[in-house]
């Protein structure tokens, strides 16, 4: 058989190996999804000198978040995620009240603004169990000096003991 021949016989073949090894595979099932909502609310004593821009994050017993989101004041923010057991963590990320700029080094005319981040205040936690049909709802308090409060949104509670955790040496948490 000639060279060119056999390089040919030799892609073909790995061409039909190779497809029969897809065709084998059976498609991936999509995970089964559930809603988080969470609204955000800051206390009437909550120092806003500085911007508080709120977040959350689900955690898994075994690590990572599978996903973080930022929420708004006043409304509730909704995502889906596989359903399972999750605690769910708020925290609010405060930014500078000033600007700070520089001018553009890349050749480009103007200026480049950004508003440095100052830190994050504590993070409350909530145990969740996210499941399809009923979704899990909470709201996150911005309290005063960077503490926090998370509580379930009644009739959504988690079967868990925890109804609502408060940041430590917040207000609410000292009686």
């Amino acid at each position: 058989m000639p060279p060119r021949v056999r390089v040919a016989a030799a892609i073909a073949a790995s061409l039909v190996l190779a497809g029969c090894g897809l065709a084998s595979r059976s498609p991936s099932v999509p995970p089964v999804l559930g809603t988080v909502r969470v609204a955000a609310t800051r206390a009437a004593d909550d120092n806003q000198l500085f911007e508080a821009r709120p977040r959350a994050r689900l955690w898994t017993t075994n690590g990572p978040a599978p996903v973080e989101w930022g929420l708004s004041i006043g409304s509730a923010t909704a995502i889906e995620v596989p359903v399972g057991s999750y605690t769910l963590s708020a925290f609010a990320v405060y930014m500078s009240d000033t600007l700070v700029c520089t001018d553009n080094t890349n050749g480009a005319p103007g200026q480049t603004c950004l508003q440095p981040t100052i830190g994050t205040g504590l993070t409350c936690d909530l145990p969740v169990v996210v499941a399809e049909a009923t979704p899990v709802e909470a709201t996150f308090q911005i309290l005063a000096n960077g503490h926090c409060r998370i509580d379930p949104v009644p009739g959504t509670e988690p079967p868990s003991p925890a109804a609502s955790l408060t940041s430590p040496g917040s207000p609410a948490a000292s009686g």
